[in-house]
């Protein structure tokens, strides 16, 4: 399983997320590889063909101390698109899980203020 989220409050239902916000992929069900990878690509690309956007092994590092069958791995800012991220296992493009997710413009709402208050 793999599911994104952002900030610091994973939740396994927010395929669309707002700019400036990073990114946290939230993994299960893994082999514990100290290999097994997590990478980002846009949505309409394929793993293996086309290049990455970025990735992380599931320690959190590009170095692979431990492996995890399970975990939180953080990614830094995107910008406004369609992605899909890839659970792949032990350094090659076997998918494990995928997830598609957008990063969306954060619309602030206006709010308009009135007074109840009776003219003195």
């Amino acid at each position: 399983m793999c599911s994104v989220a952002s900030g610091e409050a994973p939740n396994d239902f927010l395929p669309n997320l707002f700019s400036g916000i990073a990114i946290v992929i939230n993994f299960s069900d893994g082999p514990g590889n100290f290999t097994d990878w997590i990478a980002i690509y846009n949505e309409d690309e394929v793993p293996g063909t086309d290049p990455y956007l970025t990735w992380l092994y599931v320690d959190g590092s590009q170095l692979g101390f431990f492996g995890q069958k399970s975990g939180v791995v953080k990614f830094g800012l995107l910008p406004i698109g369609n992605y899909k991220v890839y659970f792949f296992e032990d350094d090659s493009f076997t998918v494990l899980a995928s997830s598609s997710f957008k990063i969306a413009e954060e619309v602030i709402p206006c709010l308009l203020y009135t007074s109840d208050a009776a003219d003195e």
